[in-house]
């Protein structure tokens, strides 16, 4: 038997199937988690970082129902974007 036979073996004679993928979804998950991590600093000393956060929130209304597409900041203005529904109310 293999080192990997070996320990499959163990898991299951120490608890469930339930217990034991269990555990192996929270290992994977640590995993990638951390990969993750390691990738995003590996961006952020590649590209560098700006740290966003949210200075207002506003409800855009509009004469018709529309569904928004995109906002794009120029300066100090934000530029709304959306696809408008006309049709019989």
């Amino acid at each position: 038997m293999t080192d990997k036979e070996d320990i499959t073996n163990q898991a299951v004679a120490e608890g469930g199937s339930y217990e034991l993928i269990q555990r192996r979804l929270s290992t994977l998950g640590d995993n990638l988690n951390q990969q993750l991590k390691q990738l995003n600093q590996n961006r952020i000393d590649t590209f560098g970082s700006t740290e966003m956060s949210v200075s207002a929130r506003v409800r855009v209304r509009t004469e018709h129902n529309c569904v928004a597409r995109d906002i794009a900041a120029i300066g100090d203005v934000l530029l709304f974007g959306y696809n408008v529904f006309l049709g019989l109310k």
